[in-house]
């Protein structure tokens, strides 16, 4: 879960909440499923969620996962996002044909109940802060949705926007700049 926690910090700025499962708690729960995950009650920015880290046994379809998903968000009452180390591109088509909430560090997000998608096609590597990027950085597009969805950050010092948005003063003066050339 140490990958997972780095992938939200480094593409999001934010740090997702997990914590195990008492042992009473899993005692309620069909073996088969208890078997087949490590569950962990945890959050995304005060989003409840399970997380089911699966284990890897390879033993796992869409349409299991599909299945015991939605026992657990029954037998919780909240959304249920799989976490796994590995599993090939055409595994995680898959999943994202069948509305399957999953998470493979690193490679890509797909929660539709949150309505997030991140996907490998475009890699770190490509959000080069300079003159030939088409895309925003990750940190600017999170000042940006953060300025246009909850607060405004016109005429605010950097180091109160930094504050609230948790990243450092120098993120924030690269995000300006970043902003500044695509006339944001």
């Amino acid at each position: 879960m140490e990958s997972l926690i780095k992938y939200f910090q480094e593409y999001f700025g934010v740090v997702p909440t997990f914590m195990p499962f008492t042992k009473n708690e899993l005692a309620l729960l069909p073996l088969y499923l208890t078997g087949n995950y490590t569950l962990y009650r945890g959050s995304i920015i005060d989003q409840n969620i399970i997380w089911a880290k699966v284990k890897s046994d390879g033993s796992y379809t869409p349409e299991r996962i599909k299945k015991q998903g939605q026992q657990l968000k029954q037998f919780f009452g909240l959304p249920v996002v799989f976490v796994f180390d590995e599993i090939e591109s055409w595994e995680r088509k898959r999943l994202i044909e069948r509305r399957i909430s999953f998470v493979q560090p690193f490679r890509q997000l797909y929660i539709p109940e949150l309505f997030l998608q991140l996907n490998d096609t475009i890699r770190s590597s490509e959000y080069k802060n300079d003159s030939s990027s088409q895309y925003l950085t990750p940190p600017a597009q999170c000042v940006l949705l953060y300025h246009l969805q909850v607060a405004s950050l016109e005429k605010i010092p950097f180091q109160e926007i930094a504050k609230m948005v948790q990243y450092s003063t120098m993120t924030v003066s690269r995000i300006i700049k970043e902003l500044q050339r695509f006339e944001l």
